[in-house]
């Protein structure tokens, strides 16, 4: 038969030469279950086939699994969630030593943010047989829910191995390699991508960032400008050039890509933030004042915006409206060391010490390498007249990376404190 026939035979049956060329099921499969697996169509007729499959029954229990697991990646596409995560979990079910079966319901997991689910599913496929796709899945949660980008690191390799095609684990290693600070590596890892896959606005928003981070900030724009030519729609798109632009100190420009992404997603917090930022640059302060509580009025005060703002209010002298947005911010989800650390900030601009000394100990109870934990706490410690104890705490703050400018700023406190032979000491010992 012509090859032109033979195709058009395919199409016909919504069958496609990449799935021709796949084994088919058994002769005792149903129809219904080889266009369930095998077959190129919408996810609405995948739905249909998958289900008529089930019905007719007939077949395997590792071929009913495998029915679940294409089911459920038609009804995931079409946003039905729960049946989709009933039939990934069916899956698992008939077939425990399905490797698809369970890297299905692990990334099913990932993408809703259950991460404890999604690791333990990954590591049972993983203690079967490691693949490509389980190994990424766990590298993605070792770096950024674990922090360990060190291990992430090295499963992402291992993921390589077994597939070196494998886009999505390229572009992942490019992230991993970016919060490494290794900023070559992940530009190339970003690179590889964008020469097979221009178009891919993930791989640009990496260059972006690494490129900004770098300081080079006409190449973090470019990058940042493709990823909204791409993907205009992507509230973050906008953010990440609104924040370029403003390190570019082009603050008019700046506030218009802020302006955007509020337009696209109003509950948003870093939209407000950057446009907030661009105000202040502009010596706009009630403007910014006004567009932080905007923010938090559009119900997008999570625990960035309440940080920031408290932040601004407090370079404006006003720390008891500080204070309020910094306990929203240890409210809200997410609150850790540098929410804690800044209310040991305010408190000590309050003068409220034994507020800052508790706040600085909070921060330091979730990070104890926290330079600034320690300042804050020396500071606290020298306004209760502690001074002994808080020339001790800045030292282990300078051990922990504190700069000169806290460290002259401490002097200074000093000898306001009336420890003048004290600040001596200090200011010889560190200049």
């Amino acid at each position: 038969m012509p090859r032109f026939a033979a195709n058009l035979i395919l199409l016909l049956l919504g069958l496609s030469t990449a799935a021709m060329a796949r084994p088919l099921l058994p002769s005792s499969e149903t129809s219904a279950a080889r266009l369930c697996i095998e077959a190129r169509l919408p996810d609405t007729d995948i739905r249909d086939y998958c289900r008529i499959a089930l019905g007719d029954g007939g077949m395997t229990p590792k071929t009913v699994s495998e029915v679940h697991v294409h089911l459920g990646y038609a009804l995931e596409n079409l946003g039905e969630l729960d049946e989709a995560q009933a039939a990934y979990t069916q899956a698992v079910e008939l077939d425990p030593t399905s490797t698809e079966a369970l890297n299905s319901l692990a990334w099913f997991h990932w993408r809703g943010d259950s991460y404890a689910q999604a690791r333990d599913h990954f590591q049972r496929s993983m203690d079967l047989w490691p693949t490509a796709s389980s190994l990424a899945g766990m590298a993605s949660i070792m770096g950024y829910v674990e922090g360990d980008y060190r291990r992430a690191l090295e499963l992402i390799d291992l993921s390589l191995a077994l597939n070196e095609d494998y886009h999505w684990a390229i572009r992942e290693k490019g992230w991993i390699q970016l919060s490494l600070a290794d900023h070559d590596a992940a530009l190339a890892s970003f690179n590889h991508v964008l020469k097979r896959e221009p178009e891919d606005a993930n791989a640009h928003q990496g260059a972006s960032r690494a490129f900004r981070e770098m300081g080079r900030y006409d190449r973090a724009l470019e990058h940042a400008s493709r990823a909204i030519e791409i993907s205009p729609g992507d509230v973050y798109n906008h953010v990440n050039r609104s924040y370029i632009l403003r390190l570019s100190e082009k603050f008019g420009l700046s506030m218009k890509d802020a302006e955007a992404a509020i337009r696209i997603d109003p509950g948003y917090s870093r939209g407000y933030a950057e446009l907030a930022f661009g105000q202040s640059a502009l010596h706009r302060t009630s403007d910014a004042i006004a567009t932080f509580e905007a923010g938090v009025e559009a119900g997008a005060g999570d625990n960035y915006l309440h940080y920031w703002f408290a932040d601004f209010l407090s370079k404006q002298g006003l720390f008891s409206r500080a204070m309020e947005q910094i306990d929203l911010a240890l409210a809200a989800d997410g609150a850790g060391a540098a929410d804690y650390e800044m209310k040991a900030y305010v408190a000590i601009s309050m003068e409220e010490y034994e507020l800052a000394l508790s706040a600085a100990n909070a921060a330091l109870e979730i990070d104890e390498s926290y330079a600034f934990a320690w300042y804050y706490r020396a500071l606290a410690e020298l306004g209760l007249g502690q001074t002994k104890q808080s020339v001790a705490t800045l030292d282990r703050a300078v051990s922990e990376g504190l700069k000169d400018e806290q460290i002259d700023g401490f002097v200074s406190d000093l000898i306001r404190a009336g420890a003048l032979l004290t600040a001596l000491q200090v200011a010889a010992k560190y200049n």
